[in-house]
């Protein structure tokens, strides 16, 4: 793995880039402050995407391009931090919003530290297909570049976890083949194949296949109900599509399993106040508390959707004949209640 100074010691014309645009777009003092102080950063940066929720942009193409820097610098200040998987999330956010060189650059330096030179050479072919007359730009990329272990061969079709960590990772034009060869694939399991379905969904999701992208996040939720970032992704495709009631159900499934999980709060947001303000930790503790009370054991009471409220969840739906997505929203609070009484 490259060392972290290392990569340090590259980046510097990347974020001048960046940084520059980044300040005009939203209130850069505070968001763009990553590297004194990340922790302010993201809380600024948090902040920045629930305003541009509430109040929008003067138009379409400002509030893409709001949205890309507000998640490059969330990503950046992740990156400060070496909480490399947010980082990473983060700055594949901010290219769905809208492809930037600079977030493309950035998400390289932290495939290399996270020990992908695949991957991170996919960022730096798409960066330089963005800004192919950048030479500072080219030249932190070349050197990036340089320091990579040598190319390696495309995983074999046996390698399944080889398939699923491309599928999640690199340019958009490399995930989707490595998502569909590892759906093929015949020792696929389900957390797997909900893993590459989610990979696949946010391809479609870029390349506006919103109904196509939907369809594989919502199974992505049904095989591996765990994951807060499966059900975020797919309130996004849904609020984007205009299903607002569904895309709620969705952003409230992946509170329910992280009460702090930022994507899903901006998301709700996006939806307006009134859905944002209820307290989701006590939307599950009341879930919790009925199901104990109809003889389904789910543990402490605790606000958390852990693996047995959720499969307590679910065990009730299939008794009650309702869809068995084990996702908590007020509507099952308030069926719960109901049942037996």
């Amino acid at each position: 793995m490259l060392a972290r100074h290392a990569i340090s010691s590259l980046v510097g014309s990347v974020l001048l880039l960046a940084t520059g645009v980044a300040a005009q777009q939203i209130d850069g003092r505070a968001c763009t402050g990553w590297r004194s102080d990340p922790d302010r950063a993201i809380e600024a940066c948090t902040q920045a995407l629930r305003l541009f929720n509430a109040y929008g942009s003067a138009s379409h193409h400002d509030r893409a391009k709001n949205f890309a820097w507000a998640h490059f610098n969330l990503g950046a200040a992740y990156s400060e931090k070496g909480e490399l998987d947010k980082a990473l999330a983060e700055l594949t956010r901010s290219i769905e919003a809208e492809p930037i060189a600079g977030a493309y650059a950035m998400r390289a330096f932290v495939q290399a530290r996270r020990a992908d030179p695949a991957a991170a050479r996919g960022d730096i072919r798409e960066a330089l297909r963005l800004e192919p007359d950048d030479h500072e730009l080219r030249r932190a990329l070349e050197q990036l570049e340089r320091r990579l272990p040598g190319m390696t061969r495309p995983p074999p079709p046996g390698r399944l976890s080889s398939l699923l960590a491309a599928c999640r990772s690199g340019s958009f034009d490399t995930m989707l083949p490595a998502c569909e060869a590892a759906l093929a694939a015949p020792s696929i399991g389900p957390v797997q194949k909900a893993s590459a379905l989610a990979g696949r969904g946010l391809v479609y999701a870029y390349r506006d296949r919103l109904d196509d992208a939907a369809r594989d996040l919502a199974e992505a939720t049904r095989l591996d109900p765990g994951k807060p970032a499966y059900h975020a992704s797919y309130g996004d495709i849904l609020r984007k599509q205009g299903r607002t009631a569904q895309a709620e159900t969705a952003y409230r499934a992946a509170l329910a399993l992280d009460a702090d999980f930022a994507p899903a709060r901006t998301g709700l947001a996006a939806l307006g106040p009134a859905r944002g303000a209820i307290d989701d930790r006590d939307l599950v503790r009341r879930a919790q508390l009925e199901l104990a009370r109809l003889g389904y054991p789910v543990g402490a009471a605790d606000g958390k959707a852990g693996p047995r409220t959720v499969a307590a969840v679910r065990a009730w739906q299939k008794r009650a004949g309702r869809a068995e997505d084990g996702v908590i929203n007020a509507a099952l609070v308030d069926a719960l209640a109901a049942d037996g009484r």
